[in-house]
């Protein structure tokens, strides 16, 4: 039977929402954001790659004290510390399992957090241990110290806190606002500058002492203020707001920025020298004192759910913080095209090349007519979560949380809500027409409408695990991925079903027919099985034991040619190759020993190694550093004749102690003996 290669698109994932940028020098510098990302570069933006946060929550802040000594802290009361410039990062508590907003150290001693609640947090041996200020206002959002005694922390309703006395007393200032303050920054001897909702800015002129309102220009947030020097500063926020002052703050300008993106953070690590990051993986630089910016590209990554192609070359996918993704060429190339909202994106679809409508997180329905060149954000018409739609013409179904069902005839122009006998949450849907359709969802819940929904005929498909998605090539033949590894599969539209152990006890989220014979299913641990009698039997054609990787969605747009999304900013894509044994599970027949080289190499956080064996017998698979030492032993057992594929991350070395460089990995059997040589980046 012919077999299905499926390969990472490049870039693999390239958004996330940043939060924080710190640089030390004009060449490295960090920047943190949502799901515990933190991305390093150390030649000044050209290049950024992840570190290992081991952390899931939001990172809000970073802070370097020198190139080697850094702070991030994060929702839910994270604290990191990192020794060996983000090598290595140790999880520090306060005692507080509030969200933590900012940090900043005067030395690497002394340090100080704000955040929810009304505490001031302090340490004076570098984190090891906190003490907890009690103050008279709550939730606060920045804290800037110019020394170690005198220090100003802003927060909500206008809050403003002053101390000179190293934080063992706060004195509340009046601000003249009532806005939440954002951020603050204070040039010693000269001006200190608040910046806040509302395009609020307030500046004092004695020390934080008194303030006055200064007019910004815009009624957006502004989120962080920073000085380049005593008289030049910027202020960034949302909607790509970027204002600039060259008089010390008494008056502001709007800039004009690569970007339409939401700013968060900003760095100077000299006068000259400028970073800026944000939402939707944004990083501006300047390298003439702000006059000018350009936008930078970082490898990041968010979770994609859904994908849809029109034809063989145009394809959206959809994900977290309302991430859109486009591509006109196959897939060679993705390009982010902003949704208009922040809420997590489940489906989407494409009627042509020009209008299509994409489906999420609290009933969110965005839309566009130009091809994603722009989206609209539709009123909503339930406030459940929408997980799948399916479209035939200009009529289609979208179906989500507590039974939620939502119909169009005319492109989303209008819509009918449909109240079907479930309140169960239905999870995939799949028309084969404009009226006949099917939607599964909750433990075994299954129904069908023969009158594009009018009415609504619920059954099951049989006792079993969670249901994740539905498929049919026809009136008849169905399939239904389950969690578990089972798929449930019916020959007579739903009236009897058989349950189907594939053999694997992963959970199925995504399946598809690509032809009235062909399948695919997609799950977790990077899991792609493939079937050719319509569901009876399945292969794996992609599988990394132990990973976490999550693959979500699979989409065919014909029938050797698709595409799964899932974790990480996964986007995959098919090639049908050389014959295999239905009967050898797992991998495709080797005609020979070989080793690939690794992909991508150099590599950071992971990468892949592909190698084949002719005959079974014992393996291994050994990681050597440059003087021939053993560093790690990645494979050691029994193997079957077959090609295989090895996820290898940093995390799995991380007891090795292994830094940046050159390492061989070696694959022998038998006799057989194959080195090729690999780059890690830290």
């Amino acid at each position: 039977m012919p077999h299905v290669w499926w390969y990472f698109q490049h870039p693999r994932g390239n958004l996330t929402h940043f939060r924080s940028v710190h640089f030390t020098d004009n060449n490295i510098g960090w920047v943190v954001g949502v799901y515990g990302n933190i991305y390093k570069t150390t030649d000044a933006g050209d290049n950024w790659f992840p570190q290992v946060s081991s952390t899931s929550v939001n990172l809000n802040d970073v802070y370097f004290v020198n190139s080697s000594t850094g702070f991030c802290v994060g929702d839910d009361s994270v604290i990191l510390k990192t020794t060996n410039s983000g090598l290595n990062w140790n999880h520090l508590t306060a005692g507080t399992s509030a969200d933590l907003k900012s940090v900043f150290f005067v030395n690497s001693s002394l340090g100080f957090i704000v955040g929810a609640g009304n505490f001031i947090f302090k340490t004076t041996n570098g984190g090891i241990s906190w003490n907890s200020k009690e103050v008279p206002v709550s939730d606060l959002s920045d804290i800037q110290f110019v020394d170690s005694n005198f220090g100003i922390a802003v927060g909500a309703d206008g809050s403003v806190l002053k101390t000179t006395n190293s934080g063992e007393d706060w004195v509340v200032k009046q601000s003249g606002t009532t806005s939440l303050l954002r951020g603050i920054n204070i040039v010693p001897g000269y001006q200190s500058v608040a910046v806040g909702d509302n395009g609020t800015i307030i500046r004092s002129a004695d020390n934080g002492e008194t303030w006055t309102s200064v007019s910004s220009g815009v009624s957006n947030y502004i989120d962080k203020v920073l000085f380049s020097n005593n008289l030049k500063g910027f202020a960034v926020g949302g909607w790509n707001t970027m204002l600039k002052t060259t008089n010390g703050g008494i008056s502001w300008n709007s800039m004009s920025i690569p970007t339409g993106a939401p700013l968060a953070g900003i760095s100077f690590p000299s006068p000259e020298t400028g970073y800026v990051a944000g939402a939707e993986g944004t990083i501006v630089r300047t390298t003439d004192g702000g006059n000018n910016w350009n936008l930078l590209e970082a490898n990041i990554k968010i979770t994609l759910y859904g994908v849809h192609f029109s034809d063989l070359q145009k394809g959206v996918a959809v994900g977290d913080f309302g991430t859109i993704l486009r591509t006109i060429n196959g897939g060679l190339k993705w390009n982010y095209q902003y949704s208009g909202t922040d809420y997590q994106l489940r489906c989407v679809h494409f009627f042509d090349d020009f209008d299509g409508m994409a489906f999420g997180e609290k009933g969110t329905i965005v839309k566009t007519s130009d091809g994603g060149n722009s989206w609209q954000v539709i009123p909503p018409l339930l406030i459940e979560d929408l997980y799948d739609c399916s479209f035939h013409g200009d009529a289609g179904t979208v179906i989500g949380a507590d039974g939620s069902i939502i119909r169009t005839t005319n492109r989303g122009n209008d819509w009918t809500i449909q109240v079907p006998e479930t309140d169960a949450d239905l999870r995939g849907i799949c028309f084969i027409d404009t009226n006949i359709g099917y939607a599964a969802g909750g433990a075994s819940t299954f129904i069908k409408t023969t009158d594009g929904g009018t009415n609504w005929i619920l059954s099951g498909c049989g006792e079993g695990p969670k249901v994740n998605a539905v498929s049919f090539s026809d009136l008849n033949n169905g399939l239904v991925a389950r969690d578990s590894g089972i798929i449930a599969k019916t020959t007579d539209g739903g009236i009897t079903w058989t349950q189907i152990n594939t053999g694997y006890t992963n959970n199925l989220y995504g399946i598809h027919f690509n032809s009235p014979t062909d399948a695919a299913v997609v799950g977790t641990g990077h899991l792609i099985l493939i079937s050719t009698d319509a569901g009876i039997n399945w292969y794996v054609s992609s599988y990394t034991q132990g990973s976490e990787e999550i693959l979500f969605d699979v989409y065919f747009v014909a029938k050797d040619y698709g595409f799964a999304v899932g974790s990480d900013g996964i986007i995959m894509k098919s090639e049908v190759g050389v014959d295999v044994n239905p009967n050898d599970i797992g991998a495709e027949i080797a005609k020979q020993f070989s080793l690939s080289q690794n992909y991508p190499n150099p590599f950071n956080p992971e990468t892949f190694i592909v190698y084949s064996l002719e005959f079974s017998g014992h393996v291994s698979l050994k990681l050597y550093d440059v003087l021939g030492n053993e560093v790690a032993t990645l494979v050691n057992e029994e193997k079957q004749a077959g090609t295989y594929n090895y996820q290898l991350s940093v995390r799995q070395l991380t007891d090795y102690q292994i830094n940046s460089g050159v390492y061989f990995y070696q694959l022998r059997t038998g006799s057989l003996v194959e080195t090729k040589k690999m780059i890690l980046l830290k």
